[in-house]
């Protein structure tokens, strides 16, 4: 009875009371910490890669097929200048290549003529009896012949394809052998290898007598009058890429220098094209207030896409976004929480501009 009393007593008070206020509906935001203002200013959109600063270099590398080493005229420590004989084929080596590579092809030609001949004397021994076969079908009537001239039909079309198939292969084959005597040709001519530009030999891997191609280098030549430059560590970027940077910027430690995007030579592009190689991306370093950096030293490549100059911008943890709404945040009126939809730019990690949806010093809530 007690129990029954006290329950009654508390549906009484309750329906007394007067109603609470229902709350407004939010989006579930539980790590809101304070506000700020809006405010103009400057919003730069960045790619942050890592490089290494070291002095122009590049790897001598045949030009033509590959051939043994007759001689080296370079070793490590030479100053070398452009044009400078560096190293030479062995030209009696590369002569009996191009002979033997002669009788090849003279080989190939007269078994292409051999195939093609007994293929094209099969194919008309195979009309031969099909035209056979029919005329006595049809003086005979017989139809067991009509069949049998059905099957040799057939086979004369697959002794057709199959001639197309072999020929096919073999021109190929032969196309192949020729572009390599003509390469063999080039290398006759010109047998020699020359420095591409001043410098010194730092390191050579050919020795006389060792075979050479075009993939692995024969030496490496350094340039220390030329400017510093800056090729990624672990990193890919296509020369289209790097053009398309607006602004490009170095950081050592705490000093910024400015840097300019070095493309390829037209006749580096033609060598790493060859290859099937991509050139590296080198950018100079263009320091106007304190020394080089030595070469070695790890720097921070700043490479921005796009700069937002005297703009609306908020903070990027005042940014909210949902999947079909769109950006938004939450403005601050009369002490409530507001959403307010906006257009807002490339998001960054530290400010995003905002094209429209608020004004100048409008408060706002960041998390």
């Amino acid at each position: 009875m007690k129990v029954l009393f006290l329950i009654l007593f508390v549906l009484a008070i309750a329906a007394c009371s007067p109603a609470s206020p229902r709350p407004v509906l939010l989006d579930p935001v539980t790590t809101l910490t304070g506000s700020v203002y809006v405010s103009r200013g400057n919003v730069e959109v960045k790619d942050v890669r890592h490089g290494l600063i070291r002095a122009y270099s590049e790897a001598v590398r045949l030009e033509t097929v590959g051939g043994i080493l007759g001689a080296v005229y370079a070793w490590p420590g030479d100053e070398v200048t452009a044009g400078q004989l560096l190293a030479q084929l062995d030209i009696e080596n590369l002569q009996e290549r191009y002979e033997a590579q002669l009788t090849r092809i003279a080989d190939m030609r007269r078994l292409h003529s051999i195939v093609n001949e007994e293929n094209a004397l099969e194919i008309a021994v195979l009309e031969l009896s099909y035209a056979n076969t029919i005329w006595n079908a049809a003086e005979n009537f017989d139809i067991a012949a009509m069949e049998r001239a059905e099957r040799i039909r057939e086979n004369i079309e697959w002794a057709t394809l199959t001639k197309q198939q072999t020929m096919a292969t073999q021109s190929a084959n032969l196309n192949i052998e020729e572009h390599r005597l003509v390469e063999l040709r080039a290398s006759l001519a010109d047998a020699n290898i020359y420095a591409p530009f001043d410098g010194t030999i730092s390191y050579v891997v050919a020795r006389p007598g060792a075979w050479a191609n075009t993939f692995a280098p024969l030496m490496y030549i350094t340039s220390y009058n030329a400017p510093v430059f800056i090729e990624y560590i672990g990193q890919s970027l296509t020369l289209h890429q790097a053009r398309g940077y607006i602004r490009k910027q170095g950081h050592v430690g705490n000093s910024v220098v400015d840097l300019a995007l070095v493309p390829p030579t037209p006749e580096q592009q033609v060598y790493y094209t060859r290859r099937g190689l991509s050139p590296p991306i080198r950018y100079e370093v263009m320091c106007h207030q304190f020394q080089l950096p030595p070469a070695g030293t790890t720097i921070s490549l700043h490479l921005y896409t796009r700069f937002y100059e005297d703009v609306l911008r908020i903070p990027r943890n005042a940014l909210f976004a949902r999947h079909g709404y769109g950006h938004y945040v939450y403005r601050i009126e009369n002490g409530q929480q507001v959403r307010t939809f906006i257009t807002a730019g490339a998001i960054t990690d530290t400010y995003v501009p905002v094209f429209d949806g608020l004004q100048e010093g409008d408060e706002i809530f960041v998390r």
